[in-house]
């Protein structure tokens, strides 16, 4: 009886574990999409923003393949201005802030898209320096 129940358990353990080993090989969401990735989110939200002058920087968000991500954005922007833009994102509520992305406004008036968090603690907020020294920054989010 033993030997007969051997191969039975040889197999199910072998089972066991190719099923172990492929849910553990699910693919997590990206930390980061590229500009490309954020402009096929088809439902683009703003959540914070912060006028200068005649445009105004944002905080944008967006679902993308199921995860939702936040980026720099923005509006009005005069073609001949220059500038930064970045985003940044803090881990205990605003108190330090880090840089995420960022781009020359010559190069993109959008930065990639950050994967958001859950936590309370876990802000995030869009910037924006021009010529002048002064930095803009939305609210946190």
């Amino acid at each position: 009886m033993l030997k007969s129940l051997r191969p039975f358990l040889l197999t199910s353990l072998a089972v066991g574990a190719l099923m172990g080993a492929s849910a553990g090989q699910a693919s997590a969401a990206e930390d980061r999409i590229s500009r490309d990735q954020v402009l096929a989110i088809p439902n683009k939200a703003t959540a914070e923003w912060t006028p200068i002058g005649g445009f105004q920087v944002q905080l944008r968000y967006g679902t993308y393949n199921g995860t939702q991500y936040a980026w720099a954005k923005l509006d009005n922007y005069p073609s001949d201005r220059q500038g930064s833009i970045w985003l940044e994102s803090s881990s205990n509520s605003g108190e330090t802030w880090a840089t995420r992305t960022i781009y020359s406004t010559t190069v993109s008036n959008f930065t990639d898209g950050i994967i958001t968090r859950s936590s309370s603690s876990f802000v995030m907020r869009a910037c924006y320096r021009g010529p002048e020294t002064n930095k803009w920054c939305t609210d946190k989010w």
